[in-house]
This record gives C-alpha cells, sequence and structure tokens, in this order.
C-alpha cells in the first residue's frame, strides 16, 4: 500500500490540481505512538514509514510551508503541546492577514 509520495494516485491528483501559495505550517509528531489495532497487517514499523513519508509530502504541497517537530507529543499534538498549535496558526493567521510577511515572521513553533 504505497502512500503519500509512494503512491501514483497522490503524485497525479498533486500535479493536476496543485495547491496554490498560501501560508501553510506543519506540525509533525515527535513522540512514537502505539499502532492502531486497524492498521490493516501493518507492524509499526511500516506505518512508522507511511506516516513518514506522508508528512514529507505535506511539506511540499506548497512554496515556503513552514513545518516543525513537536517533540513531546504523539500523534494527539492538539492535546500534548496545543501551544504549538496555537502559535503555528497565530502565525499562519497573520501570513493570511498580510501575505508579504509570511516570508519574513521568526519561526515561531520551536519547542
Amino acid at each position: 500500500m504505497p502512500w503519500g509520495a509512494d503512491n501514483a494516485v497522490v503524485r497525479a491528483a498533486v500535479a493536476a490540481h496543485p495547491l496554490p501559495p498560501m501560508p501553510l505550517a506543519v506540525l509533525v509528531y515527535g513522540r512514537p505512538f502505539a499502532t492502531p489495532a486497524d492498521s490493516r497487517g501493518l507492524t509499526a514499523t511500516e506505518l512508522e514509514g507511511y506516516i513518514q513519508a506522508a508528512n514529507a509530502l505535506k511539506v511540499t504541497l506548497v512554496p515556503n510551508t513552514r513545518s516543525w517537530v513537536a517533540s513531546e507529543s504523539g500523534h494527539d499534538i492538539h492535546q500534548d503541546q496545543p501551544e504549538l498549535v496555537i502559535a503555528a496558526i497565530q502565525q499562519v493567521l497573520a501570513g493570511v492577514r498580510s501575505p508579504d510577511t509570511w516570508y519574513d515572521l521568526a519561526s515561531c513553533c520551536q519547542d
């Protein structure tokens, strides 16, 4: 089951309908989390590989995407480190309100 950039359907969709430039922040978990019961026979290593590929793809969808690792979080970043989510949202909002500032804003989400 190819995932992310390894999936031909995903690559075709991204190529056919690229996202326009916009402020985009991607927060990535830093702590491994338990393999879900419905992982369809994937090992934890395989699942982790697919998730990492999907995260890598997200960062390439829009030029100048900002990406941060939430080092104290598993899958539920919004619960584990809500301050990071709030800071990322605030920075995206600032970039939406004044697009030229997106390129000048200091990185917000170092934990």
